[in-house]
This record gives C-alpha cells, sequence and structure tokens, in this order.
C-alpha cells in the first residue's frame, strides 16, 4: 500500500518533467533604457506549460538582433553597447521570446551660441542646448540641467539666461555624464 501511495505521488511529477515547453518567458520583461556604455542586465528564462503553468528555469540560446546597439552572452548577461533599439531572442526547445532593450548614450552636449558672452545685468538672452547621442545624432527632449559658476547669471530651463549681478560666470548644461561650458560677462 505505502509503495503505491509513493507512486501515485511521483509518477505525476516524472509526468511534467517529460512534457515539453509550450511557453518560454524572460525576466524583466521590460527594460529602461540603457544609458550607459557597458551597463548590464542579467535575464531569467523560464518554461511554461500549454496551461502556463512553471516548469523550469532554463538556460536557452541568445542573440541580439543588433550586437552594436546590445549584445548578450549565453548567459543572458545583457551589454550596452551604442545608442539605438535591439530585441533580445531567447529560444529553448522550440520555443522562444524576447525583449526589446534601447539604448540612449549621451555623447555631446552642445550650447548655442558657443563663443563668450556679454549680458547686461537686468537683461535676458536664449541659448539653445543641443544634446547628441555617441554616434553624433541628436536627441531630441534629452533631459538637461543647468547650473552655473556663480550668482551673476540665472538660468531658466527654457534656456532663457538673465543676468543678476555685475561679474563672470560660466553656464554649464548636463546630460548623463557629459557637460558644455558657456562664458558670461554680466555688465551694468
Amino acid at each position: 500500500m505505502r509503495v503505491l501511495a509513493t507512486l501515485l505521488l511521483v509518477l505525476p511529477l516524472l509526468a511534467a518533467c517529460d512534457k515539453k515547453p509550450a511557453s518560454l518567458s524572460l525576466e524583466p520583461r521590460e527594460l529602461l533604457p540603457f544609458e550607459k556604455k557597458g551597463k548590464t542586465v542579467q535575464l531569467k528564462a523560464q518554461t511554461k506549460d500549454d496551461r502556463g503553468i512553471f516548469l523550469a528555469t532554463v538556460t536557452p540560446a541568445y542573440e541580439s538582433s543588433d550586437p552594436s546597439v546590445a549584445s548578450v552572452d549565453d548567459k543572458g548577461v545583457i551589454t550596452a553597447e551604442g545608442t539605438g533599439k535591439a530585441d533580445i531572442k531567447a529560444t529553448f526547445e522550440g520555443v522562444s521570446a524576447s525583449v526589446p532593450v534601447t539604448v540612449k548614450i549621451v555623447g555631446s552636449v552642445e550650447i548655442e551660441p558657443s563663443e563668450p558672452q556679454k549680458l547686461r545685468m537686468g537683461k535676458t538672452m536664449k541659448v539653445k542646448v543641443t544634446v547628441k547621442d555617441d554616434r553624433g545624432n541628436v536627441l531630441p527632449g534629452e533631459k538637461f540641467v543647468f547650473k552655473t559658476s556663480g550668482y551673476t547669471i540665472d538660468p531658466d530651463p527654457d534656456g532663457t539666461i538673465a543676468g543678476v549681478a555685475v561679474g563672470e560666470a560660466t553656464l554649464i548644461a548636463i546630460s548623463q555624464n557629459k557637460e558644455a561650458r558657456l562664458k558670461f560677462d554680466v555688465t551694468e
């Protein structure tokens, strides 16, 4: 009787082990954009049966649709290589899954005009900040912040620079770890 009870418990488990996977899932399913070359994320792959029930954590074959954007090793570690979009595909025993990857690496920041500026106290002028990726393409809408080396100018996020005190200062526009500088001389 004891042998029969043990068989009744073990047989369903053995049957589950022999099941072919119906689907493959990857975690994480969504990735935030990579903002630094060399940044990595580890994927985890799991198989499920036709009812969506977990079968096993597996190591599938991985491939990238664009290795110049994001590479992936045989353990599922994704590495950011350069700006762009790629899909990482995993395949195991005839089933596959993929996860989209976006890499957005700031290569440079530019301020226009680029020559030192004279500004009268109480007056304003506009500057334009352009952020480019590591391949030289403009990143429209890419966020940046202004800092100043002194208190003679007051920058507004829209690019309006106000002269607030007599003296010199440098305007610094920063995005990720890149920056551009523009010198100001504020006069009366």
